[in-house]
């Protein structure tokens, strides 16, 4: 009889060691989940700023340059060449009256002087 129940008792045993396994296993599988996804995260990442390395290293290397600085120039400050002429698209905006009322207002101080 103590045979049997040692038996009994290994064998329940060896069953909550392989379910005891099998819930590890699952765990493991699940962290694995987690840092495969992680890791093409940051490999997303790392070429993300690789590119933007790649695009600042380019600009760095045309700041010195001619076109860069005629491009700048154009840009930012709308500077022309003294041979070139500028045409720019005409705004839908009416103009303001309220911008001419101060030149008048000076004239009419001017001509009052002038009295």
């Amino acid at each position: 009889m103590s045979r049997q129940i040692i038996n009994r008792i290994l064998l329940v045993l060896f069953v909550c060691a392989i379910f005891g396994m099998g819930i590890l296993y699952v765990k493991q599988e699940h962290k694995i989940s987690e840092l495969d996804r992680e890791y093409n995260e940051l490999v997303a990442k790392e070429e993300n700023v690789k590119y933007t390395i790649s695009e600042y290293a380019i600009l760095v290397d045309s700041v010195n340059s001619r076109n860069y600085v005629i491009r700048i120039a154009r840009d930012m400050f709308g500077w022309v060449f003294d041979d070139e002429v500028l045409y720019t698209k005409p705004t839908d905006k009416p103009q303001d009256d309220s911008s001419s009322a101060p030149e008048d207002s000076l004239r009419d101080q001017n001509s009052e002087s002038i009295k």
